[in-house]
């Protein structure tokens, strides 16, 4: 069970393994789910509840204390022990540095994994992410393979076998160069940099700007008026200029119920 804010990997999981997906719809000004968006989807059949840690569209934290309070509730209750997975693949390299207090992690009872992205905020390039189980009997054993092509035994739980370890490496040389301090820094940086390119969005450019409430990762996202989603145009209005100046313009469409809002990403081609 999730929320339409998620990334698509999720839906793609439910399809490939065929699982039922229970997915909250967003709503116009609501970007992430919370607990009354949950409870009326929890049944003796929820596998588990995912909430995001910072969203591919707006940046936003779903409410991931809340949550967990109200599974917990339902376990007491019910008798169902229901999982919280937390997918912190954009947030799980901000929280920590800039919101160091905020629960959100194994600090809460039914958080059982998290995964988090090494080749976003992790500042590694693609191809590296990492999933963290609260304990060893949360990850079943029949999907854990066992072999020793290498001369001794080693578990592995992939998809896939065969990849490249120059990611992990980076992500490691990462972790040992900046360590909680360095990227305490790069965080907060990226953050106040995030929000004077906000500020002058606001004021300057005929797009709106939302503004998170509270807690967020530093993505502000831009975000023009409702459009329907019935063109198959892989441009958005506006796009084509900035490209020419050599700026690249990444729009990705809320999943809303009966519209979308493009949000758009800046980067300038090097």
């Amino acid at each position: 069970m999730f929320g339409g804010d998620v990334h698509v990997v999720w839906e793609k999981f439910c399809r490939y393994f065929d699982v039922e997906p229970r997915i909250v719809p967003l709503q116009p000004g609501k970007y992430t789910i919370g607990p009354d968006d949950v409870e009326p989807h929890i049944d003796e059949n929820t596998i588990g509840v995912a909430a995001v840690l910072g969203t591919t569209f707006t940046g936003h934290k779903d409410d991931v204390v809340g949550i967990n309070n109200l599974l917990l509730q339902i376990k007491s209750e019910r008798g169902l022990d229901v999982p919280l997975h937390v997918d912190g693949a954009s947030g799980g390299f901000v929280w920590p540095f800039l919101y160091p207090h905020s629960e959100w992690d194994f600090r809460l009872e039914q958080v059982r994994s998290i995964n988090v992205s090494g080749h976003k905020f992790g500042l590694v390039y693609p191809g590296i992410g990492w999933l963290i189980f609260r304990e060893k009997a949360d990850l079943a054993e029949d999907l854990v393979f066992e072999e020793n092509y290498l001369g001794k035994t080693d578990a592995t739980f992939t998809l896939n076998f065969s990849t490249g370890s120059a990611m992990v490496l980076a992500q490691y040389y990462n972790f040992v160069r900046y360590g909680r301090a360095g990227y305490a820094y790069i965080m907060k940086n990226m953050q106040q940099n995030a929000s004077v390119l906000a500020e002058k969005l606001a004021v300057d450019g005929p797009l709106r700007v939302d503004r998170p409430r509270r807690e967020s990762s530093f993505r502000s996202s831009r975000s023009s008026s409702p459009t329907t989603t019935t063109s198959t145009s892989s441009t958005s209005p506006g796009s084509c200029r900035p490209n020419a100046a050599g700026w690249c313009r990444r729009t990705r469409f809320r999943p809303t119920p009966k519209t979308s809002r493009s949000c758009a990403r800046w980067s300038r081609r090097l």
